[in-house]
């Protein structure tokens, strides 16, 4: 059922002069008034239709849809849609050279690996330029980004060449205080990771080295994480907020008031418990249709997440549609047998399980009582004693506590009908106890 895409999957070149082009193109559409924006977006959701009717799974969905204007017709699916067939039955074609995988787990509990050609990874790359702009923060500027998984390389990490190889420096080490050295010595304008590793780095980190820009993502951020890490930086974080699936969704500008919905990848709409839009200042479930990954068409893709469409412009100026807020999934703090926090990202199971693993995972939830042991339970479809021995241990060295890897026939959502994937009863002890709690 596949086709091979017309839209080439390889990087352009040369990659400056397009780089610069397309930078430009973004800024300026930044600027357009809605109706304009509006028709470039069918012009690429067209595209996206096309693709997509070549994929197994878009084939029967867009069966009778002639073209973006009938969206509504189509039904949307979600990320159990995708891990219910083979990931060929929704990509477009064999994966180029160069192709990475970006897996997917987070907060779902939910392991999903998505390709990202190197032209889709370099649409994504001009993407963080442009946020970077609106930001105020200079192509030169040091950044530290607390991102990097304990197995990547520095150089596995940069994902956006010779520029941001040059400016922004992966830290693979989740030790708080070595990554402090680092950041002591070096004295980056640009901080970047999860708001909790930010905090529990944020307590340890010498005053004269805090960086004049916090960004975070890969979180609910809560007034609560909010009101600690201005306390610990001096400064008002700007968030960002997006999914492997669909890629950047939308990110706070420099005044950190509403988020800028990345119109010119991305196709939103917010829909009422009906399936119909909402109007400004009301809240719905995000559905998104990509415009950026040709190996990737989503067409209607629910996040599992829900927005607040913002009935005003946003203190910078800026008066195409934005989020006022974000509404994703919370997660509990974990405590390690120190009595230190340890922030739940550090407990995905993609830093810990081998590739072979995370492709035969449904589902998983990492649980701590009260003594601070943990438990990861796993909805698999294989999986061997000696792959759960090594998951486990990696887990232990983490937790310095007890950790028990299990097979579990099927997980279910909580009371509210949401899935928590990480939850602990755990108490922390000592510095920081109550910050963000």
């Amino acid at each position: 059922m596949s086709v091979p895409p017309p839209v080439a999957l390889r990087r352009p070149r040369p990659v400056i002069p397009a780089t610069v082009r397309r930078l430009v193109a973004l800024e300026l559409q930044a600027h357009q008034d809605w109706a304009r924006v509006v028709r470039r977006q069918r012009i690429g959701s067209s595209e996206t239709f096309r693709l997509a009717k070549g994929t197994q799974l878009g084939a029967d969905r867009l069966r009778g849809v002639r073209d973006p204007t009938e969206l509504a017709l189509v039904a949307p699916i979600d990320k159990g849609h995708l891990r219910a067939v083979p990931t060929a039955a929704w990509t477009t074609g064999e994966a180029p050279a160069g192709t990475r995988t970006v897996w997917s787990t987070g907060t779902t509990g939910e392991p999903l690996g998505v390709p990202y050609p190197p032209s889709a990874a370099w649409q994504q790359g001009v993407l963080a330029l442009h946020i970077n702009r609106i930001r105020h923060i200079i192509p030169w500027a040091t950044r530290l980004s607390l991102d990097a998984l304990p197995h990547q390389s520095p150089a596995a990490a940069r994902s956006f060449g010779r520029v941001r190889a040059a400016t922004q420096v992966p830290l693979t080490s989740r030790d708080p205080d070595a990554v402090a050295a680092v950041i002591e010595a070096r004295k980056p304008r640009v901080l970047n990771g999860a708001a909790r590793e930010l905090i529990v780095l944020g307590e340890v980190l010498a005053p004269d080295a805090r960086p004049r820009i916090v960004t975070t993502h890969g979180e609910l951020l809560t007034d609560e994480i909010r009101h600690a890490l201005r306390e610990l930086y001096d400064v008002e974080p700007l968030d960002s907020y997006g999914m492997s699936e669909v890629g950047r969704i939308a990110s706070q500008c420099r005044a950190a008031d509403l988020y800028h919905v990345h119109h010119e990848h991305l196709v939103v709409e917010v829909l009422d418990d009906d399936g119909e839009p909402v109007e400004p200042g009301a809240s719905g479930d995000l559905v998104v249709t990509t415009l950026w990954n040709p190996l990737v068409p989503l067409v209607r893709y629910r996040t599992g997440d829900r927005v607040t469409l913002a009935d005003r412009p946003c203190l910078c100026g800026h008066s195409l549609p934005c989020f006022s807020s974000v509404d994703g999934r919370t997660m509990d703090w974990f405590v390690d047998a120190s009595g230190r926090r340890v922030p739940p990202q550090r407990l995905w199971l993609s830093m810990h399980a081998p590739a072979r693993l995370l492709d035969a995972v449904d589902r998983y939830r990492v649980v701590q009582a009260a003594d601070r042991t943990a438990r990861v339970e796993i909805v698999a479809r294989r999986g061997d004693r000696e792959v759960l021995a090594s998951t486990a241990a990696s887990y232990r060295s983490v937790l310095g506590a007890p950790v028990e890897v299990v097979h579990v026939e099927r997980l279910l959502p909580g009371p509210n009908g949401r899935f928590r994937a990480f939850t602990s009863e755990a108490t922390p002890s000592g510095r920081g106890e109550d910050a963000a709690s």
